[in-house]
């Protein structure tokens, strides 16, 4: 959370120095040609940015999915296992074979495990059950083996999200770099055009800042 503080703090303080130096540059007949390739870096940085957030965004949004059908998954393992210990008459206390054929760890070994390994635990548990000899307790499978399907799809789109944000990221951060190189670009071509004394009038300095705050 600091990190993205940080980063926005810099990229505010970006967005400033290019509307100073912009709005002095289309000021000046002299040097008004000297804008368009900055808007240009500019239009394609906030575009970036804005990339990158929505892409955040949509990162969060697959995590609130992913979580849910991992809840899901753990209750429809929590159901298998209760209906075991019925069938095995072992309600509240140690696991039969049966159950410790499914669930060989225990329940939270099969709950609390990675949660992008679960989906392959399911599909085994609910190969295991579909021959149970208790009918009610083979009827989980179907529930089961949903589940598990919906979690790894859940899985696969959280992926795809973190793919998504992390190429977003890189690419503002090289529209970023774009916008540096063209700003420090003017500043060489204003040299040239009209001085380095009159060139540094063109850009916000912080003391400056300070005075008209």
């Amino acid at each position: 959370k600091d990190a993205r503080r940080r980063w926005r703090h810099i990229g505010d303080a970006l967005i400033e120095l290019d509307i100073y130096l912009t709005a002095r540059l289309k000021a000046d007949a002299e040097t008004k040609d000297l804008a368009p390739p900055l808007e240009t870096a500019r239009a394609a940085l906030d575009a970036a940015a804005a990339a990158h957030e929505a892409a955040r965004m949509a990162l969060v949004t697959q995590l609130a999915l992913r979580d849910m059908a991992d809840g899901e998954a753990d209750g429809a393992l929590r159901g298998l296992y209760q209906a075991l210990q019925v069938s095995e008459d072992r309600a509240g206390g140690k696991a039969g074979p049966r159950t410790k054929r499914v669930f060989p760890k225990g329940l939270r070994g099969a709950t609390d495990g990675p949660v992008f390994a679960q989906p392959g635990v399911m599909g085994i548990a609910a190969g295991v059950v579909a021959n149970d000899p208790d009918p009610a307790v083979a009827a989980h499978e179907t529930a089961l083996q949903q589940a598990a399907d919906a979690l790894e799809t859940a899985n696969d789109s959280y992926a795809e999200a973190i793919g998504a944000t992390q190429i977003a990221y890189g690419q503002e951060l090289s529209a970023r770099s774009e916008w540096i190189r063209q700003y420090e670009k003017t500043y060489g071509e204003l040299i040239v055009r009209v001085g380095k004394r009159k060139a540094e009038t063109f850009f916000r300095k912080s003391a400056r800042t300070k005075r008209s705050a």
